[in-house]
């Protein structure tokens, strides 16, 4: 996986998690100042999705160290 890019993103590259989950984003001007990305994550059975917010970084956290949550960008 690559490091999370925020214009390729907007652009419609497909991101995931660090730990390998299916992500789409839904938003990426939510009111929020530290979390304006919403994203749809799916869950380890792939059935469901439920929503996340990420920093413009695609943080889980505010914050440097990595999450498996946070967002990155697929491969090929």
């Amino acid at each position: 996986m690559k490091p999370f890019d925020l214009e390729k993103a907007k652009a419609g590259a497909s991101v995931c998690t660090r730990d390998g989950s299916k992500a789409r984003i839904v938003c990426f001007d939510a009111s929020n100042k530290r979390f304006p990305l919403v994203a749809l994550i799916k869950d380890f059975n792939n059935s469901d999705e439920y929503p996340v917010l990420y920093t413009k970084e695609g943080r889980f956290f505010d914050g440097e160290k990595d999450n498996p949550e946070d967002l990155c960008m697929k491969d090929g």
